[in-house]
């Protein structure tokens, strides 16, 4: 009996433990994503980015962009962002992008959801990546 009630609280614990265990970030690092969604708003100017090597590189609309990103105990941190300062042509380019550069330090966990992944802010905020074909 013993053994049984033992074996059930371990079953339980991994199963708990799993469930709130982040996408392992070595998912998302090597390969190039494309940001679809931006807090329930859908890009229409192609956003890239790409981790490695304790970085995050990418282009947004209009402008190259890049920060630190580091592993934590329930996640990632990305510092703040970094950019080449060229104008945009259109209004909707420079407000997407800014929504980028705004919402990316929030991000502190990745979920995969179906084939694409949903990075996730404390506050609620979040983005909506999925595997660029480009590379």
């Amino acid at each position: 009996m013993r053994y049984l009630i033992l074996n059930l609280g371990i079953v339980f614990c991994t199963m708990s433990c799993q469930s709130s265990k982040p996408v392992q970030t070595n998912l998302m690092q090597g390969e190039m994503w494309r940001v679809t969604e931006i807090n329930n708003i859908p890009l229409t100017v192609p956003a890239n980015m790409h981790l490695s090597e304790g970085m995050v590189r990418g282009q947004a609309a209009c402008n190259r962009f890049f920060a630190s990103f580091s592993e934590t105990k329930t996640g990632f941190e990305i510092g703040s962002v970094a950019s080449t300062r060229k104008g945009c042509i259109s209004d909707v380019a420079s407000k997407e992008e800014f929504l980028l550069f705004q919402n990316l330090p929030k991000m502190t966990r990745a979920v995969q959801v179906d084939n694409a992944l949903r990075l996730e802010g404390h506050d609620g905020a979040f983005m909506r990546l999925i595997q660029n074909e480009l590379k």
